[in-house]
């Protein structure tokens, strides 16, 4: 009784392989005068396509966080001359006396500004915010505007 099981599934797994194995076709290996024309009228055919892609810099791919970033072609194109101004142009962003900038909701206590990751000072004693119309644009390479929490920026920070 099993020999015949055995048998019946053995004979049934070949058949099911032959049936899904795929025919394999071999080309025809004399020549024919017809291939050089098709082959011209195949070239004549085709066409290029040409596919444009934009450059996302790394900051801005990098960040999972809200933010904004703003790099020297942005600064050339709008021609603002300092930070201050070019930042002015950010949805979300407003300013100060044309020279501090607030993310929208949050008052200068929460206003953080970073050079290359180090905190700058105020050169008012009496603010936290550093006024912005200090940099020119020709100075900078890029800003990026954080407008929501890091966990890799100080606790003291909002945006």
């Amino acid at each position: 009784m099993k020999r015949l099981l055995s048998a019946r599934s053995l004979l049934l797994t070949g058949a099911c392989l032959a049936w899904l194995s795929p025919a394999f076709a071999q080309e025809d290996s004399s020549p024919s005068d017809s291939a050089p024309a098709v082959e011209q009228e195949e070239e004549a055919r085709q066409e290029t396509v040409v596919v444009r892609g934009l450059f996302i810099p790394d900051e801005k791919r990098s960040t999972s966080e809200v933010a904004a970033l703003i790099d020297e072609g942005d600064f050339s194109l709008q021609g603002d001359g300092d930070a201050a101004a070019a930042l002015a142009r950010v949805a979300g962003i407003a300013t100060a006396e044309d020279e501090f900038i607030y993310v929208r909701g949050l008052n200068e206590r929460y206003s953080t500004a970073l050079l290359n990751g180090s905190p700058l000072p105020s050169p008012a004693p009496l603010r936290r915010v550093v006024p912005l119309n200090l940099f020119p644009t020709s100075a900078l390479k890029s800003v990026l505007v954080q407008k929501t929490y890091s966990p890799n920026l100080p606790g003291e920070f909002g945006g």
